[in-house]
């Protein structure tokens, strides 16, 4: 459900840091759900992630950790987190762990603006955008420079997989 009005942190149990802008999905040990839909977000993926933290529960866990305790972060697919952004911008008050398709459709109903086409999945968005595939592991690549020259476009991709660090260089002649 939508609301112009979010409820402020009282400080107790779990909460999260609000991101500025998309990240890349680490390389962790496996891939993680997004936190709206369940989709689940393969490493090198563009996405959203929210670094969570609660205060601590006992003296002694406020001298070992501070005044935050470290949680796991938790993550929204690029859709999502596009869905996310925007309705914030629109000055709606949504969370990562609202259903942001219902939330989308419902302010779809309220404004009476509906796009025209169907919004992408993560593959199709990633394909459009000159993402590749790396060969050896299969983490999804952005280019990490691109030239353009009358005659032809040079990509430098670098895989984002750490332990890969795959480098290739990519000319499509025009």
């Amino acid at each position: 459900m939508l609301s112009c009005t979010c409820n402020d942190w009282d400080g107790d149990g779990p909460a999260w840091y609000w991101p500025d802008d998309f990240t890349v999905m680490p390389w962790v040990v496996r891939r993680k759900p997004c936190q709206s839909c369940g989709l689940l977000i393969d490493i090198g993926s563009v996405c959203i992630s929210f670094i969570r933290f609660r205060p601590p529960e006992s003296d002694i866990e406020e001298r070992i950790e501070g005044e935050e305790v470290p949680l796991a972060t938790h993550y929204l697919c690029e859709a999502c987190g596009e869905i996310f952004f925007n309705l914030n911008a629109a000055g709606y008050c949504v969370g990562p762990y609202d259903d942001l398709q219902d939330d989308l459709e419902e302010y779809q109903e309220i404004t009476g603006f509906k796009s025209e086409e169907p919004m992408e999945n993560s593959i199709q968005h990633q394909t459009k955008y000159n993402y590749t595939i790396c060969p050896v592991c299969g983490v999804y690549t952005m280019p990490k420079h691109v030239s353009t020259a009358p005659d032809k476009v040079v990509r430098k991709w670098i895989c984002a997989n750490p332990a890969c660090g795959e480098v290739r260089t990519e000319v499509e002649g025009r």
